[in-house]
């Protein structure tokens, strides 16, 4: 048989082990419940998920300035084909109104850059359109040569541009290579094609 101080000693042993116990389990408990992250890694997290952000807002400003430039130049291009056809149109109805037979060529197969055809007194010109602001290069008078090395060689060829928009209608490199390689060609305007057309026949008549 147990005495009577045995079992307050063994009851209080046991209290005294579940006390402690629980106290290990509340701070135990208390560290789960206020733990706190590293700091640096938080910042981390935040700095990618900021750099994702941007990243992604950066791939939508530039597809959006992409998406501009392309509208730009599709309304550029429209509007500079539109004005390129406006001139040939009221270039077309002058030669008509003095004169002369004009026919437009609308981009037709086999045209070769010529955008209008003009009779007068049965002597035919070859006539390429140039309303634009800034000299004809090099590259372009190359490639009309070219063209018209196509057709007969009884035509006569007149590269007419726009005196509204040019004052000088040809580059420094593009003045040389007509003088040296095609001295053939006719450089002319609006306002004095005319005249050249009528005075070119006329006088070998």
């Amino acid at each position: 048989m147990y005495h009577l101080s045995e079992f307050i000693s063994s009851r209080f042993s046991f209290t005294f082990r579940n006390l402690l116990n629980f106290q290990s389990l509340s701070v135990h408990t208390h560290n789960h419940t206020t733990f706190k992250p590293n700091l640096s890694d938080v910042n981390k997290i935040k700095k990618s998920k900021e750099d994702k952000e941007n990243k992604c807002d950066s791939k939508k400003i530039k597809r959006k300035r992409s998406d501009e430039t392309t509208r730009s130049k599709r309304i550029k291009k429209d509007s500079n084909y539109k004005i390129g056809h406006d001139f040939e149109a009221k270039m077309a109805k002058k030669f008509n109104n003095n004169g002369m037979l004009a026919q437009r060529l609308l981009c037709s197969p086999g045209d070769f850059g010529i955008d209008i055809l003009v009779t007068y007194k049965k002597k035919a010109f070859l006539v390429q359109c140039k309303s634009q602001v800034d000299p004809i290069s090099l590259g372009v008078i190359q490639r009309l040569n070219s063209n018209v090395s196509r057709f007969d060689e009884s035509m006569t060829y007149i590269l007419l541009y726009d005196s509204e928009k040019l004052e000088r209608p040809l580059t420094k490199f593009a003045e040389a290579w007509v003088k040296n390689i095609w001295p053939d060609v006719n450089i002319l305007n609006d306002t004095n094609v005319i005249d050249f057309i009528k005075n070119f026949v006329d006088n070998r008549m």
